[in-house]
């Protein structure tokens, strides 16, 4: 199974519906915050099983100390 790419930063767009710029970027740092205080770097894979079965390079945004401290 290839890893299709899922870049937090597209949260920002606006253009994902019932999701604003502004809550979507919260979303996306506070997803960043979480994955980076546990190691992760970008491109780390996820893997989703359920409904659809399909694993994720995700990509997001280096997160700066401010972002930590918020």
């Amino acid at each position: 199974m290839d890893a299709s790419l899922l870049d937090l930063n597209d949260l920002v767009s606006g253009r994902i519906p019932g999701v604003s710029q502004s809550v979507g970027a919260s979303l996306a740092e506070a997803a960043g915050v979480c994955l980076e205080s546990q190691g992760h770097t970008a491109g780390v894979q996820i893997v989703v099983k359920g409904y659809s079965n399909n694993r994720y390079s995700l990509k997001w945004t280096p997160i700066k100390e401010q972002s930590i401290r918020a």
